[in-house]
């Protein structure tokens, strides 16, 4: 195996372009021929080997070196492409996708049998292009190119090594000047020899036998290099296409006395000759990696030189040559409207990431409690009313009272003699007296007049908090939704790859496939996105080659002679899932029980057939072919999508096609979340997938069943409480003083808890609820690293009031439980009462054969075992563990035989049999023990604890009948 962990990161960003540049083209290729499209896949492969030398990859090197043989052999116009000859290239390209997707991937890869596959590949491409392979094709002309090509060396190639140059000179780098100058003069020799350009000739001449006559003067000689190197570039862009330069008198003072002699022409001869040919073996040099990529053919060197330019300018420099006018002016500064882009860590996004997820929790705090000291002043404004008109009840009283005292007061003074009243007292008409009491009552009063003005100022404030939050809400969105488009892309820069390919594989092999996508816009991190490409290339070829039938054979089964193949992306919560569906003859299931039991892979109770399909080098298929076997499979998909922390699953149905599945991770992931509580915990479900919310009659609900009536025809909806059918307490701790988030929550009227109706594989199905709280948009975060969890949690969000809550998706939770036991769903006649017998037992059917119950926690399995037997026309049952059997059981009293697994989650089928054994109503009923273990040890376990019957997996459908058949009552 390869290790790619130790690959220079300038070569991953650029292999990855340059491969699907090579891809691109060579499919455009495949359908018309043309110059440019060679030229470019030539140029790409190149491109490849030069890096994969320069890194000693030599598997890589070597293909793209073979490969870029191939592309120089299809110049010729009198080779036509056949299908064939399509077929191979596409091979070829996947010899050196395969290794090169590992490396970007960071996976390993079989080496050897790469090479091996590779060698048969251009074995086959040598015997098909005969004559025309390896048959160096002369340097394309400016013509053909569409630019001048000299002026693309000059312009794109000579700077920076002009610029190399001068700082070797700067730095005082003797032995580095002297080299980048030979080097330097040896590549303008050999392309002033191709484009006869005498004035380039002599300068490069006269610094080669100057670095060799002089070597204790390199500076001097590099300056005067320099200086008529880039005299020379200056004549070469204003049109000069005779002499290419002239040589100046500074650097000719140095060949000036040597120049007459014949000692001087074998030097520059020896100098300048051109290394012998190397013989390379097809994966074996002598020579370095290094010394490999260097070529001194002067095509090489001048197409090399051509492909590392801007096509744009090169253009822009035919139309100056061609015109012999100055060079262009240089370009103008960038306007506005220009968009400079930087690169970003990626670790700085995800820190950003956080920190708006942190914001987005916290304004939701402070969203709740801005919207509780609005609560408080009302209630504050409301206390306060009630205390003044307490306040004036009691200044009522003591007015009363006042006037009483004063009415006696005056009736006292009528029975005084005058002489004993005083001149200063005043009849309470002409002047009014106050106690000390009127003094703190009107003291009361104008505090509550200043408290009623605070509260006036504080719900002021409140009301302008509010604006401020609405503020910060928007602008925290703006934010979330720029961070979206910084990190994230649509799925259309990578699925828009593949509608050519299937067409150009539908014309190669002559099998007719459409391709149907839908979610392009579908947006995923971008980081992702450049490892999608490739495990979606490899499962749609995977479907091509092995789901799509031919055409003969679809017409045979009834089918349309075109396949169908869909990609479909869509948002699910925090995940981003992408689905890979064909309409094929699905996967053999017999079949691969064979290849597994050849191969000796012994399942365990608890894997399902389809996870054999993701073991390293498990197949079915005999030997490769074009479209698959070349040492990836989809282990290696599964690699690759778990590198990015996704997950791949398959399903399949005989005849009607297989779908992949991948689920990719959402980095950033808000949603509409509906809050509700279920046995005193709260939990956020993804709004999207309830179909509707319901405050169902008492009269509607019965043996946990909803009458229900949509679309005119009425039915019977199971109903299943939330807090049962999720079990993962001990996975996720909540805090225990969970508080309502909102004062109106929407809370039961009568007797039956609130219903979120649910839609699943077409069925609509209840899930029971204690309240529903409110709904809102949150960000889901997530669970930290623990023990696998089920595919229906999404992750844990943040409520406003700071407590936890676990964010599931209802739709998948429903899917998982159907999918663990049977429930029943029955339309009926009319909406009336019923007895759970008419409820919860299947409808009874002429049948002489007992009801069997299968309890196996592998879904592939428990399939299996039922289609058998229900050919074989027996009322089946279906659990999923011990548990779930064990309510059947109790619902079922017609149950009078049982398959059991030994391995389960829950409840084991060991403890299943203990269980059973205790009771007396159960332990009539035979019990069939499966498994995979075939050692004493768990026969004789089960059999002490009551087991009838043992069988080991995998076993045919006729033992299975037969040992059924034995043992029904």
């Amino acid at each position: 195996m390869t290790d790619t962990n130790n690959v220079d990161y300038h070569f991953l960003t650029e292999a990855g372009e340059l491969l699907q540049t090579i891809e691109e083209t060579l499919i455009n290729l495949l359908d018309e021929k043309t110059v440019d499209r060679v030229h470019s896949l030539m140029r790409s492969a190149h491109t490849l080997k030069g890096s994969a030398a320069y890194l000693e990859l030599e598997t890589i090197e070597t293909i793209a070196h073979e490969l870029e043989t191939v592309f120089e052999s299809l110049y010729p116009e009198e080779l036509e492409l056949d299908p064939e000859l399509n077929a191979l290239l596409l091979d070829a390209y996947e010899c050196l996708r395969t290794p090169l997707n590992a490396i970007l991937s960071e996976s390993d890869y079989d080496e050897e049998q790469v090479k091996s596959y590779a060698e048969t590949v251009f074995s086959q491409l040598k015997e098909k292009l005969g004559d025309y392979y390896n048959n160096p094709a002369p340097p394309p002309s400016s013509e053909e190119l569409g630019f001048d090509v000299l002026g693309s060396i000059i312009e794109n190639s000579l700077p920076q090594d002009l610029e190399n140059i001068e700082k070797a000179i700067q730095n005082s780098d003797t032995t580095n000047a002297r080299e980048l100058c030979q080097s330097q003069a040896e590549f303008l020799l050999e392309l002033a020899t191709s484009y006869e350009l005498s004035g380039l000739e002599n300068i490069a001449r006269a610094v080669l036998t100057a670095l060799k006559l002089y070597p204790d003067q390199t500076l001097d000689i590099a300056q005067a290099a320099l200086t008529n190197f880039q005299e020379a570039k200056n004549a070469i862009a204003n049109g000069d296409r005779a002499e290419g330069g002239t040589l100046n008198p500074q650097l000719q003072q140095w060949t000036q006395e040597q120049e007459k002699t014949q000692e001087s022409a074998i030097i520059l001869s020896e100098t300048s000759v051109e290394p012998p040919p190397i013989s390379l073996d097809f994966y074996e040099s002598d020579l370095p990696p290094a010394t490999v990529s260097r070529s001194t053919n002067p095509i090489d060197q001048i197409l090399e030189s051509i492909w590392s330019g801007d096509a744009e300018q090169n253009f822009k420099q035919a139309d100056t040559a061609s015109e012999s006018t100055p060079p262009p002016p240089p370009k103008a500064k960038p306007t506005d409207q220009d968009q400079t882009t930087i690169r970003v860590a990626l670790t700085r996004l995800n820190r950003l990431n956080y920190a708006i997820g942190e914001l987005a929790i916290a304004q939701n705090q402070q969203s709740l409690q801005s919207d509780r000291a609005h609560k408080l002043s009302r209630q504050s404004r409301q206390q306060l009313r009630q205390i003044r008109e307490q306040l004036d009840d009691i200044r009522d009283e003591v007015d009363v009272s006042s006037r009483q005292r004063q009415q006696q007061a005056r009736k006292h003074r009528q029975t005084t003699p005058s002489s004993l009243v005083t001149q200063s007292s005043f009849d309470e008409l002409e002047m009014d007296s106050y106690s000390s009491l009127h003094l703190m009552l009107q003291s009361l009063g104008e505090q509550i007049n200043d408290l009623e003005d605070n509260l006036d100022d504080l719900d002021n404030f409140l009301g302008q908090s509010r604006i401020k939050i609405r503020q910060e809400k928007q602008l925290l969105s703006t934010a979330q939704d720029e961070l979206l488009q910084a990190r994230m892309v649509p799925l259309e820069t990578v699925l828009n790859r593949f509608p050519p390919m299937v067409e150009q594989l539908a014309k190669t092999y002559n099998k007719p496939v459409d391709l149907n996508i839908t979610g392009k816009d579908v947006l995923v991190d971008k980081a992702i996105l450049e490892k999608l490409y490739d495990p979606l290339l490899h499962l749609v070829r995977n479907t091509f080659a092995h789901g799509i039938e031919s055409s003969e054979v679809r017409q045979e089964k009834g089918k349309p002679p075109t396949g169908k193949i869909t990609l479909s992306a869509y948002r699910q919560g925090n995940r981003t899932l992408v689905e890979i569906a064909d309409d094929g003859k699905g996967i053999d299931w017999e079949k691969i029980r064979e290849t597994a039991a050849k191969k000796q892979f012994f399942l365990d109770s608890d894997a399902d057939l389809s996870e054999l399909l993701f073991t390293p080098g498990f197949s079915t298929s005999e030997q490769a072919n074009e479209l698959s076997g070349r040492g990836t499979g989809l282990d290696v998909v599964r690699n690759q999508i778990h590198g990015v922390g996704g997950t791949v699953s398959l399903t399949s149905q005989r005849d009607r096609g297989t779908t992949f599945t991948l689920q990719l991770p959402l980095n950033i992931a808000t949603a509409r979340l509906l809050i509700c509580e279920a046995g005193g915990r709260f939990y956020s479900l993804l709004a999207q997938k309830v179909h509707r919310m319901l405050l169902p009659k008492p009269e509607q609900v019965e043996n946990q069943l909803l009458q229900w009536e949509e679309g005119g025809e009425p039915q019977l909806l199971p109903i299943l409480p939330l807090n049962q059918v999720i079990h993962q307490e001990e996975t996720f701790s909540f805090p225990q003083n969970n508080i309502p988030l909102t004062p109106f929550p929407l809370e039961p009227k009568n007797t039956v808890n609130p219903l979120l109706l649910i839609q699943t594989r077409g069925e609509l199905l209840c899930l029971q609820v204690d309240r529903i709280l409110v709904e809102q948009e949150l960000v889901i975060k997530t669970l930290p690293s623990g023990p696998p969890l089920p595919d229906y949690v999404q992750g844990y969000t943040v409520l406003a009031d700071g407590s936890l809550s676990l964010v599931v998706d209802p739709e998948a939770i429903m899917t998982e439980t159907v999918e663990a036991q049977t429930v029943t769903h029955a339309p009926v006649k009319q909406l009336s009462p019923v007895t759970a017998e008419t409820t919860e037992t299947p409808p009874a059917k002429e049948t002489k054969h007992s009801t069997v119950l299968v309890v196996e926690d592998s879904i592939v399995q428990r399939r299996s075992m039922v289609e058998t037997l229900e050919t074989g026309g027996y009322p089946v049952l279906q659990a999923g563990d011990g548990k779930s059997a064990i309510a059947l059981l109790h619902k079922h009293p017609e149950v009078n035989l049982i398959l059991c697994d030994i391995e389960m989650p829950q409840m084991n089928g060991f403890e299943f049999l203990g269980y059973c054994r205790q009771r007396e109503e159960l332990s009539q009923i035979p019990v069939i023990m499966l498994t995979s273990r075939s050692g004493e040890k768990h026969r004789n376990l089960a059999s002490q604890l009551g087991a009838k019957a043992y069988l080991t997996k995998p076993c045919s459908d006729r033992a299975l009948l037969e040992t059924v058949a034995n043992y029904e009552s």
